[in-house]
């Protein structure tokens, strides 16, 4: 009869579009205690399998046993699986709580009804036992359903800084309808984040997870990770470039060959008598020459405001050399571990030269860029008789250290402005665009006067009696 009905509903399908789900009730119970093997009812077909672990499924009187990496195959001849639900007995419910792989589509465990439920689309599905004892299924319940559709998932390729990947399906132009899908955007390097993705056009988040039930095109952009002043630091970390120059005298080295985090304004690295090797980090000068490792940082006319610079090296009591921005060299003795050894900067930096003697190899792991703290002042006003002082920013730290501030005093009818006082900036007086600049905490006031063609003369009136 069941399978009449599947094939009277198929011809429905075919000739009159119409859609059809037909659900059918396997009760497994009654056996005593063999290897469960193959249940059928009409185009539905359950075969329990031993599959890579060490028991066969059994088949007892109140349930089939389901060890560990058992499997149980549920084919169709008659449109598609959509939906399977697995009930597990109750009388050892420390061992309901089954754990399956689906070769496709979506399962999981429903504890409030001792229930396995897989969905998706599929005429094949096969479930694996991945629980490390034993569950008793003691009826499934499948349900085919007409034909469903199957959808594309596009993924964008040839992303600079990063890729984007799929599961839950292995053939992305024939995805069945309802198919849980995951997509995930991944940075090539630390260099580079994720910088928006979308699904048909609409933002999404990473990773991105989804049931398929239109075809789907995924967009993305990766983009180099910033690094702002006042922030954690710039860093720029040395490793091996597979090149052994011992004999070399100079050599220039742009930033793609090394692992630069977070630092964007590196232009390249000029270093001579350089080998370069592995955790040792980048070794200058020679038993010969003597080395310089110089740090442009002027790329697109930009530089960092820093207070020190830190440098990582080991140089078994040798020399070392700073000199920033062609100032004065600071000589430190470097041990035979690495360590930090720190460097004043206290201000802008565009270049950074280590030096090396003869003799003296340095090895530099890492050099850090510690940003200025930035400074910040209040700027307070106090008003005076005969006018109006006003000033914009106005308030606790509310400026940073060359801010500009806008002032203006307006007086009072009768009156005229003769004088500032003006403290925590460079001017005494507003310029010529009524600004100041913020070199400390600002207090502003200003002095009025009534104006020379306002002045007010008292006559007392003439003695009547004289």
């Amino acid at each position: 009869m069941t399978k009449k009905l599947l094939t009277f509903l198929t011809l429905l399908t075919l000739f009159f579009g119409v859609g059809w789900a037909e659900e059918t009730t396997f009760t497994l119970t009654g056996g005593s205690g063999g290897t469960a093997s193959t249940y059928t009812q009409g185009s539905i077909t359950l075969s329990f399998a031993k599959g890579s672990g060490s028991n066969d499924p059994k088949a007892y009187n109140e349930s089939v046993r389901f060890y560990n990496k058992n499997t149980l195959s549920i084919n169709t001849t008659t449109g598609t699986i959509t939906k399977v639900v697995l009930t597990f007995t109750t009388d050892n419910y420390s061992l309901q709580t089954n754990e399956c792989i689906a070769n496709s589509g979506s399962y999981r465990f429903d504890s409030d009804y001792t229930e396995g439920i897989w969905t998706g689309n599929s005429s094949s599905l096969i479930l694996t036992s991945n629980k490390s004892s034993q569950a008793r299924i003691s009826k499934a319940v499948v349900t085919v359903s007409s034909t469903v559709s199957s959808y594309t998932l596009t993924l964008p390729t040839g992303l600079t800084g990063g890729t984007v990947t799929a599961t839950g399906a292995s053939d992305l132009t024939a995805i069945p309808s309802g198919t849980s899908m995951t997509v995930t955007a991944t940075p090539s390097s630390d260099s580079y984040e994720l910088d928006w993705m979308k699904a048909n056009g609409t933002d999404v988040s990473n990773p991105y997870t989804f049931n398929i039930t239109a075809n789907t095109t995924i967009t993305a952009a990766f983009k180099e990770k910033s690094v702002t002043p006042g922030g954690d630091g710039y860093f720029i970390t040395f490793g091996d470039n597979g090149t052994d120059a011992t004999t070399a005298t100079t050599a220039s080295i742009l930033k793609s060959e090394y692992t630069i985090t977070g630092v964007e304004y590196v232009d390249s690295y000029e270093i001579s008598n350089f080998v370069a090797k592995g955790e040792t980090g980048l070794k200058f000068a020679s038993n010969k020459n003597p080395g310089t490792l110089t740090i442009n940082l002027s790329a697109a006319g930009q530089a960092i405001n820093a207070q020190k610079v830190i440098v990582k090296a080991y140089g078994s009591n040798k020399t070392m050399n700073v000199t920033i921005n062609n100032g004065t060299s600071v000589s430190k003795t470097v041990t035979s571990s690495y360590a930090d050894y720190e460097f004043d900067a206290n201000g802008t930096i565009s270049t950074i030269a280590i030096n090396a003697a003869k003799e003296n190899a340095i090895h530099v792991k890492s050099i850090e860029i510690v940003p200025a703290v930035a400074k910040t002042y209040d700027v307070t006003v106090t008003q005076a008789e005969g006018g109006t002082i006003t000033a914009s920013p106005v308030g606790e730290k509310v400026v940073d250290d060359g801010d500009k501030i806008n002032v203006t005093a307006t007086p009072n009818p009768g009156y005229e402005l003769t004088g500032w006082t003006i403290t925590g900036a460079s001017e005494s007086a507003p310029d010529a665009n009524n600004q100041i600049t913020a070199t400390g905490n600002v207090t502003i006031t200003a002095t009025f006067a009534l104006a020379k063609n306002e002045i007010a003369y008292t006559i007392a009136p003439a003695n009547s009696g004289e």
